[in-house]
């Protein structure tokens, strides 16, 4: 079963998984998963690279999923629109 992964909270973009396998370069002995905009016209986005990586696929989504949309970062303590 595949994970439903949320559109990027800062573009809208879509987004996906990238698997990163076990090497010396990222001290791993297994494969790392993390999440980040892929729309290509977002290369400035700030989801477009995620550098939090995760030992599980699922764990990666779940985490991506769990952020808050911009307007509540923005606005933070005032009222998002609803």
């Amino acid at each position: 079963m595949t994970e439903r992964i949320l559109p990027c909270p800062f573009c809208g973009g879509s987004a996906s998984v990238e698997e990163f396998p076990s090497s010396a370069t990222t001290n791993t002995k297994t494969a790392v998963f993390s999440v980040g905009c892929d729309d290509p016209e977002e290369a400035s986005c700030m989801g477009y690279q995620s550098l939090t990586t995760f030992a599980r696929r699922s764990d990666a989504i779940a985490a991506w999923n769990k952020r808050a949309p911009v307007a509540e970062l923005i606005l933070g303590a005032r009222e998002a629109p609803k």
